[in-house]
């Protein structure tokens, strides 16, 4: 199921159902969008070194600092999705759920 995609560009984030319950998604499929992300800073950073960007200096570096932008997004999803699947399966065990039965609704 996709959650965005940008066709022109073949950009798509995935998501997928977590461990088969109903209504619970996780972002999947990440790596392709992290190297394309990673390729145009590359070429964002290039477009900076050149002598040449004296006249577009200004709409290069807002684009600089969208891409930045967007991976410090991407990996602060990533890094909560890490931890709430780790946690989420701690107080789904059913000791947990037998110890802390309001905690794990």
């Amino acid at each position: 199921k996709n959650v965005w995609e940008d066709p022109a560009n073949g950009l798509e984030f995935i998501i997928k159902n977590h461990r088969d319950q109903e209504g619970i998604y996780i972002l999947g499929g990440l790596d392709e969008t992290i190297e394309k992300l990673e390729d145009n800073q590359v070429s964002i950073q290039t477009c900076l070194a050149s002598r040449w960007v004296a006249g577009i200096r200004n709409e290069v570096e807002e684009w600089e600092e969208k891409l930045r932008t967007t991976a410090e997004v991407l990996d602060e999803w990533i890094n909560l999705q890490k931890a709430w699947m780790y946690l989420e399966f701690i107080f789904s065990s059913d000791d947990i759920k037998k110890q802390l039965p309001e905690e794990s609704r």
